[in-house]
């Protein structure tokens, strides 16, 4: 993984730290604005332009803050690098674009068995209780929309990851720091909180966690980004339709 190591404290990486800091404050005030404003607007017609909006800024957030901490065009001097972040530059050949994507697809197909076999386990115990299975819904957006979507979640989280590691001084340490910062900016927010309240809702949310777990996993092994979006894209893609393979198997045996 190419990741700058630092030996004690340096000016880079109290940089590196206040722009996780920073983020991580940022991100929850301006969840909970928008949480308040919905709250006072309701299920109002004039509600109807919070979602593209609030879409649109969520885009802008997780790509402007990393970029912005990448030092800007052609980010040189940031206080992550570049490397860090999983941006590989010209040095890759062929070859090695080839052996990281085969790598890459191997953790993921491990990440993709475990979350399967999570959700049969699950769908026995819910079985045993005579409950039904939670299926997650769909996003309902074009796949473009979706991919660019998953592309900025994994922007953020690369951006949580390589900053750790900087302030850590140490890639392996600090990627599951990252990870536990963005499991708490999840616990701080109000919409996932509200979502929990959702049998339905939740589950998605489940998901989408472990399937960080599972991408820290595959950037750990190979620290390439376009890859890690790429099979991001495609565990959510497949998994989708399997949770709606499973709901109606489980409609046709009852």
């Amino acid at each position: 993984m190419s990741v700058i190591f630092l030996s004690g404290f340096s000016v880079q990486a109290c940089q590196a730290g206040l722009w996780i800091a920073g983020s991580l404050v940022a991100y929850v005030l301006i969840a909970h604005v928008a949480w308040l404003v919905q709250r006072r607007l309701g299920s109002s017609d004039r509600a109807g332009w919070l979602k593209p909006v609030g879409r649109a800024g969520s885009w802008a957030f997780r790509i402007g803050v990393p970029y912005l901490a990448l030092g800007g065009w052609p980010m040189r001097r940031g206080a992550i690098p570049a490397s860090a972040m999983g941006w590989v530059g010209p040095g890759w050949s062929s070859w090695t674009w080839f052996e990281m994507a085969g790598r890459g697809a191997l953790v993921g197909l491990v990440v993709f068995v475990g979350l399967v076999l999570a959700r049969f386990y699950v769908e026995r115990a819910s079985r045993s209780r005579r409950k039904p299975m939670l299926i997650p819904e769909p996003s309902g957006l074009p796949w473009w929309e979706h991919l660019a979507e998953i592309a900025a979640i994994d922007v953020h989280w690369a951006f949580y990851w390589a900053g750790m590691a900087v302030v850590l001084g140490d890639g392996y340490i600090g990627l599951w720091a990252g990870l536990g910062l963005l499991y708490l900016e999840s616990a701080l927010d109000p919409f996932r909180r509200q979502d929990l309240g959702s049998p339905v809702r939740s589950s998605r949310r489940w998901q989408r966690a472990a399937l960080a777990l599972g991408l820290a996993m595959v950037f750990l092994q190979i620290g390439n980004l376009w890859i890690c979006i790429a099979i991001h894209w495609l565990l959510e893609a497949v998994l989708l339709p399997l949770s709606f393979g499973y709901r109606s198997a489980a409609q046709m045996l009852d």
